[in-house]
């Protein structure tokens, strides 16, 4: 897990830390900010002994990752970035897809945008919005009517001075 590792994904030169065989089922393990790759360097070895290849990208724009040259870091570039990444290291519908904050987002957008290629998704320290990202049941089924990403709506968010007192 320590040798540090390049692949190509979305246009985009990706450095990565790995742990299991590569012909195992694919967990693909993404950061948040202000974190790194280098945040998943316990579960990594775990996720390899339960039988999966573990993988630990550095996100777009967090050296040694590229750095799109379109500036695009909003959040259906880095849900792409994961489903690029899915296809690069040969994933398949046994993958999992664990993200953290900013990966937690990228998980909820690339598992509605392509749940077929997912088995499970785990997401931490961002909520699940309602009607903005996949239902509970795709997200831990992979169901192929998620909906899109881009349903997602700023009138959810309640307006300045008042307070949300129900929750979607």
């Amino acid at each position: 897990m320590t040798e540090l590792k390049n692949i190509n994904a979305n246009g985009l030169d990706f450095g990565y830390f790995e742990a299991g065989p590569a012909d195992a089922p694919l967990a693909l393990c993404l950061h948040g900010f202000p974190d790194s790759a280098h945040s998943w360097r316990h579960l990594l070895p775990a996720l390899a002994g339960a039988g999966y290849h573990a993988v630990a990208p550095f996100m777009r724009g967090y050296a040694p990752s590229g750095i799109p040259a379109d500036g695009a870091y909003q959040a259906g570039a880095i849900a792409a970035d994961a489903n690029a990444l899915h296809e690069a290291f040969g994933g398949d519908g046994d993958a999992v897809l664990i993200g953290h904050d900013w990966g937690a987002i990228a998980a909820y957008g690339a598992t509605g945008s392509a749940p077929e290629r997912w088995r499970r998704a785990v997401t931490m320290s961002v909520p699940r919005w309602a009607g903005c990202w996949p239902t509970s049941s795709t997200m831990t089924t992979a169901s192929s009517s998620a909906p899109s990403t881009s349903s997602c709506s700023r009138r959810r968010w309640p307006r300045p001075g008042r307070r949300r007192t129900t929750w979607p």
